[in-house]
């Protein structure tokens, strides 16, 4: 099982991102606009944020959309993890989410973060997001996860 890796490069690679993600999404427990959606994962797309998607046999089974946070309470520079979405399930969901979060991780070294963080879903009430990051080396506290580049200062 190998998944290929690219950046969203037109309005429909956007919308099928979308799609996914509200395809898991509950509308009775928080609700989700599509287009509203669409306008926001296009334009971080056309300004270079890190939004990646993964695809299997030629279909985007999952995606990642990370951008820089500012957290009132942290001075380090910090990319955080903003949407997550996968339609895999078992040994491929858990492999998947492994290869987006080290690509989001590669991405702030490259780009000098010293922190990044992922936070699970309202979607994910067992924090199984965070227990596999932990497997991977991530720190974890219930729904989040962190783990620290190779720029991080003490503060």
């Amino acid at each position: 099982m190998s998944f290929s890796l690219k950046r969203p490069t037109t309005v429909a690679e956007v919308t099928e991102c979308i799609d996914l993600y509200l395809a898991l999404n509950d509308f009775s427990f928080l609700p989700a606009s599509r287009l509203k959606s669409i306008r926001e994962l296009s334009t971080a797309v056309r300004m270079n944020k890190f939004v990646l998607m993964a695809l299997l046999d030629d279909k985007i089974v999952g995606w990642i959309y990370a951008r820089e946070a500012n957290i009132s309470h942290i001075e380090n520079s910090v990319l955080q993890q903003y949407y997550y979405a996968s339609n895999l399930t078992g040994v491929r969901a858990v492999k998947l989410l492994s290869v987006l979060h080290q690509a989001m991780f590669d991405y702030a070294e490259d780009k000098g973060f010293e922190l990044v963080m992922s936070s699970g879903s309202h979607m994910d009430s067992k924090n199984v997001l965070t227990r596999v990051l932990a497997k991977d080396g991530w720190d974890t506290r219930g729904y989040l996860a962190v783990k620290y580049t190779k720029y991080f200062k003490e503060r």
